[in-house]
């Protein structure tokens, strides 16, 4: 019998421990996931989680990307159900009482980690390592990883763990959580996800609450209130979304009149089942007064009936029901009046369906501006990318075998990030993104080029030692590849600068910067100065049948006062590409491309990178008479600003209507070359007011 008994009573103790966790979490795990999933298909405030995704990491799908065969929303739902696993362990430290003024007693009943401090610890266990510290590393080694198996689990798991730390902020919404009280029967999360799936009605006001974020939203003011106070323990600014240490207990206005933390506002404004009037200052019976709501008859809902409600009209946020009056006061002050004074230590008002409705309608809008607040915070460092005074971000000329690819790439970059944050101190890399054309793109195809579906990466420093990226104007970034040039072939190509370190007051912060660049784009320069038209036909430069045609005296030769039918070289020709709203003309010292010296009838080839729009600039290029019957005199051709178009060579997302369109370079033949882009030297027709068709010209 005694081992039956200590079994029984084993026994008897396991369920009361199962019953005791499974209250002690907050908002239902279901709750948290639609929460998430809202903040990531929704523009809160000034931020999408969307259009981060499309325009600072290039995911076209935005949050529709997948990883590991879930959507990146998905992951931030998953991980918000996630932080209550093992829910006898992580749910413990979900709590944090405002009033405590040292955050290492703040959490349940001054035992378990405050979910501040929770958040910020790097040694999280069991359930896996998902601190706001861990979850900064899972971004980098995704962001820097040249394998894409690799990229995707690090991807899966930021949106995971940002799920989980957008969990702790929602809990800090919740009374419960705030007020260090376990109520088991009856409470306001049950309630929450109870109403929430009830009925297409109850849905519709619970994604009502979602939408009402902006009325009661979120301050960014509260991330930078007293940074120097924060404990060794929880040293980033996250920590003041939840508890800005404002609110000490006895001050519930400073809930409304500043930016708090949401953990404050919960604390001062509202009960938990065991707290109504107890163990907190506030509310206070002075904060309250009695009204009576018409409300459905809970015995036939079909019917109205009137009941009392403590409404609060004071000491912070007012207008709502606070708590039930009891059934019994009006009878206690009828029949005991010497009671009187003593009632209202003795009542116990409740919290019902009605109260905990408006309740929701405060808390859940800020749960969702406060956790949407966390993933602005944590995507906030943003770098713009834009074209060097070069024009290009990486060129091939004419004395490099162009198989051997881009092998240096500069850029110049810029700190975008608000609040005017300062990127002082970090390591920078380039990632290039990019498929692989299966065949030859510069060559005319009836079809469409084949290319890799995988995207490839390469990944490297920046070679100048460059630890910082400025604000006030961009700075320009050098990149070795020579050890893994992008290839000539490369379609769907995408620039990636990625930042980790000092940005403003925390340490290990990420800033990325993507930028959409033209493809490998050729520019060939052609000296067709070997041939002449004449009367509207194409004839060689310099031989007897041109000469005829112009020869006017006879002589048989052109003299310098007929026309110029030979062949002509050029030579010390400058070019300098630049940004295409800042064309520029080179000079012989600021220059991007030289070439000394192109006979008639050759051409050059050039490969770049740049923008799809960018200028290309000539200088004066000096005419060479080579036939020794030309007396012409001293020829050039004078210099020149040309527009040019980089090659788009990549699928892209169109939204209206929604669909993938694959851009192919439309490319053209000149002179038995297949080309994009084309600058062509030639001698002027004859007569002046004739023209001849360049694709007649061989």
């Amino acid at each position: 019998m005694r081992i039956r008994r200590c079994l029984l009573i084993i026994l008897v103790a396991q369920v009361v421990i199962s019953i005791f966790y499974s209250h002690s979490y907050a908002l239902d795990k279901p709750t948290h996931e639609a929460i998430n999933e809202y903040i990531a298909e929704n523009t809160i405030g000034s931020f999408s989680l969307d259009q981060y995704l499309m325009d600072q990491l290039g995911f076209q799908k935005g949050k529709d990307e997948e990883f590991n065969n879930k959507k990146a929303f998905e992951w931030l739902g998953y991980g918000g159900k996630k932080e209550d696993e093992p829910i006898y362990f992580r749910s413990l430290r979900h709590f944090h009482d405002p009033t405590v003024e040292e955050w290492d007693k703040a959490g349940l009943k001054g035992i378990w980690d405050s979910s501040i401090i929770w958040a910020q610890r790097t040694d999280q266990w069991p359930g896996g390592h998902y601190s706001w510290q861990d979850v900064r590393d899972y971004f980098y080694s995704a962001l820097i990883s040249e394998d894409q198996t690799t990229r995707d689990y690090y991807f899966a798991e930021t949106f995971r763990g940002l799920g989980q730390q957008m969990h702790l902020i929602e809990d800090a919404s919740v009374p419960l959580h705030t007020r260090d009280d376990i109520h088991i029967i009856f409470n306001y999360e049950g309630w929450v996800e109870k109403f929430r799936t009830d009925s297409d009605d109850t849905e519709d006001i619970f994604n009502s609450w979602l939408a009402n974020n902006q009325r009661y939203g979120y301050d960014k003011a509260v991330l930078n209130h007293n940074l120097s106070d924060l404990p060794d323990n929880a040293p980033i600014p996250i920590a003041r979304i939840i508890d800005t240490d404002k609110y000490i207990g006895t001050n519930p206005d400073v809930t409304i009149s500043a930016p708090v933390g949401i953990a404050e506002y919960s604390n001062a404004n509202f009960f938990t089942e065991d707290t109504a009037f107890r163990e907190y200052d506030y509310p206070a019976w002075d904060s309250v007064q009695i009204a009576e709501y018409e409300i459905p008859d809970p015995r036939d809902s079909l019917n109205m009936v009137f009941r009392q409600y403590y409404k609060k009209v004071s000491d912070g946020d007012t207008g709502y029901r606070l708590a039930t009056v009891g059934y019994l006061k009006d009878y206690v002050l009828a029949y005991f009046p010497g009671y009187a004074s003593l009632f209202r230590a003795y009542e116990r008002p409740a919290l019902d369906a009605n109260v905990y409705r408006d309740y929701a309608e405060r808390l859940i809008p800020r749960a969702v501006g406060y956790s949407a607040a966390l993933l602005d915070y944590f995507f906030r460092g943003a770098i713009e990318i834009s074209l060097p005074d070069t024009g290009v971000y990486g060129l091939i000329d004419p004395s490099d075998p162009p198989e051997q690819g881009f092998d240096h790439i500069t850029l110049r970059a810029q700190n975008t990030s608000p609040e005017g944050e300062e990127m002082t101190d970090g390591s920078i890399e380039l990632v290039v993104k990019y498929r692989l054309a299966l065949a030859d793109p510069f060559i005319s195809y009836p079809d469409y080029v084949p290319y890799t579906e995988e995207f490839s990466y390469i990944v490297v420093p920046e070679a100048s030692g460059t630890r910082s990226i400025p604000r006030e104007s961009p700075g320009e970034l050098d990149f070795d590849l020579s050890g893994n040039p992008i290839p000539l072939w490369a379609t769907d190509l995408y620039l990636q600068v990625v930042y980790k370190g000092r940005l403003g007051p925390e340490d290990n912060a990420i800033g990325v910067g993507f930028k959409d660049i033209s493809e490998p784009t050729p520019i060939d320069l052609f000296n067709s100065m070997d041939k002449v038209c004449l009367y509207e036909n194409w004839y060689d430069a310099g031989s007897q049948k041109a000469i005829e045609l112009v020869d006017a005296d006879n002589n048989g030769i052109a003299d310098p006062d007929e026309w110029d039918v030979y062949p002509d070289d050029i030579e010390d020709i400058y070019v300098r590409f630049s940004p295409g709203a800042t064309c520029q003309y080179p000079t012989e010292t600021e220059y991007s491309l030289y070439i000394p010296y192109l006979s008639a009838g050759d051409y050059i080839r050039v490969f770049l990178l740049s923008d799809y729009e960018f200028c290309m600039g000539l200088s004066e290029v000096p005419v060479v008479h080579t036939h020794p019957d030309d007396h012409f005199g001293y020829c050039w051709f004078p210099p020149g600003l040309h527009s040019i178009t980089g090659i788009k060579h990549q699928t892209e997302l169109e939204l209206d209507p929604p669909r993938y369109i694959r851009y192919c370079p439309l490319i053209t033949t000149f002179r038995g070359v297949d080309h994009w882009i084309s600058l062509i030297f030639l001698h002027g027709p004859f007569p002046e007011d004739s023209s001849c068709s360049l694709d007649e010209l061989e």
